[in-house]
């Protein structure tokens, strides 16, 4: 009776451990994280200060980040002019603020360089403002293990041999 009531107890928290990870990955699937954006950015920068075009260096930074930014390299393979590509990039993105400049001195003319510099800071701002509130969920998130693991283990190898023997008197 007692392997059934812990099979069950078992089977609703994988049901529920299974549906909170999807609820949470369903959430933000269209999003950029400011570590994606931060290859295309820092390429970006490098790219424009050893004398690159715009577009060369948009092409160099959207190769080195992966297959986060498909839809802007298809972008701008079918020809799209930067200032748009990194637009699409700036709406994606989780903290949209950081590219509006790079865009502006895309369209008019202005120097590139402060822009991807002060686009760069804000990115690496925003990662590790994410990172620390991950770092900051990770206790919350390791209790359940160490309730459902460890306690039991704890209690059967420390507890359960010191209460055996005072039973049998």
């Amino acid at each position: 009776m007692t392997q059934i009531s812990f099979a069950l107890v078992a089977g609703a928290l994988v049901v529920v451990v299974v549906r909170v990870v999807r609820r949470r990955r369903s959430g933000a699937a269209d999003l950029l994280e400011p570590l994606a954006l931060l290859d295309v950015v820092a390429m970006m920068r490098v790219a424009t200060s050893g004398g690159l075009t715009t577009g060369a260096a948009l092409d160099l930074g959207l190769s080195v980040a992966g297959p986060v930014v498909t839809p802007e390299v298809a972008q701008r393979e079918r020809g799209d002019p930067p200032e748009e590509v990194v637009a699409s990039l700036s709406r994606r993105c989780v903290i949209s603020m950081s590219l509006d400049g790079v865009v502006l001195s895309i369209r008019y003319g202005l120097p590139l360089e402060p822009a991807l510099e002060r686009a760069e800071n804000e990115l690496l701002s925003a990662s590790e403002r994410l990172i620390e509130r991950q770092l900051s969920e990770l206790p919350v998130r390791l209790i359940f293990p160490l309730v459902v693991c460890f306690l039991p283990a704890f209690c059967l190898v420390g507890v359960v041999p010191l209460v055996v023997p005072s039973l049998t008197w």
